[in-house]
């Protein structure tokens, strides 16, 4: 995968959920996303963010490594389709244009798997540390 940081943007404030169904929520409430493939746009930048994915690694995973001849364009839809809703859900400028490709502008704590991979390593480092009081 492609990546490329994008450090020192300033954020969007978003709610992004991975864990079940994929969901983001803004200050609008809850973004529609639309179907499976934008839904999987999302969860790819947001497991990555803010890090930029190339055109190439979002076409592979959104496809599953059988694109369509022309999915550079549909790419470039779903990414405007995306932006579209996540403006009107009180969540503008969350996707990014970066070369080579895309990210979003979401610290790590807006990502609820991130939030979880925390947690585990906290809770992790805890119990190592042999606190009774954890």
């Amino acid at each position: 995968m492609t990546a490329v940081s994008i450090r020192g943007e300033a954020p969007a404030t978003a709610d992004i959920r991975l864990l079940g169904p994929v969901e983001v929520a803004g200050s609008g409430g809850e973004v529609a996303l639309g179907g499976p493939r934008l839904r999987t746009l999302v969860g790819l930048l947001a497991l990555r963010a803010p890090d930029v994915l190339s055109r190439e690694t979002l076409i592979e995973g959104i496809w599953d490594g059988r694109p369509p001849a022309n999915a550079a364009k549909t790419l470039r839809a779903h990414v405007a389709h995306l932006r579209r809703s996540l403006d009107e859900g009180g969540v503008p400028g969350l996707v990014l244009t970066r070369a080579p490709g895309y990210a979003l502008a979401a610290p790590l704590d807006c990502v609820d798997a991130h939030r979880f991979e925390q947690l585990v390593a906290a809770g992790r480092a805890t119990a190592a540390a042999g606190d009774p009081d954890a």
